[in-house]
């Protein structure tokens, strides 16, 4: 009974996903080579930052 209900766990679990990204059926989806560059950018952007020197508050 699990390994048929596995499945629809699965598709449950990406429909709440969709819902909390608010994205409907209709949307596009960015597919994984996008969501990788765009993790290696935000990796690269976080290192330049933390190459800084700390800013004092003024």
């Amino acid at each position: 009974m699990e390994f048929r209900s596995a499945p629809f766990g699965s598709i449950r679990d990406r429909l709440s996903f969709m819902r909390f990204l608010g994205l409907g059926f209709e949307d596009a989806v960015p597919d994984a080579k996008t969501v990788w560059l765009f993790r290696e950018q935000l990796t690269r952007a976080e290192q330049s930052r933390s190459s800084l020197p700390p800013s004092t508050p003024g």
